[in-house]
């Protein structure tokens, strides 16, 4: 995996960390998730991508 995702555990079931591309306190600042939440990303990845476009980029900026 890239240095912006790493492979976890949590009370015993994998997860996975991505790295947000801040830091908090100097510490890298990640989002993690299990299987299934990820799982419904991957399906809804298009979906997600138009809402970080409509509001990281809102109109008149």
């Amino acid at each position: 995996m890239s240095s912006y995702c790493e492979e976890s555990e949590y009370k015993g079931y994998p997860t996975i960390k991505v790295f947000t591309g801040r830091e908090y306190n100097g510490e890298k600042e990640y989002v993690s998730m299990g299987v299934k939440k990820a799982g419904a990303v991957c399906e809804q990845i298009d979906v997600i991508r138009r809402f970080v476009d409509r509001h990281e980029h809102p109109k008149g900026r």
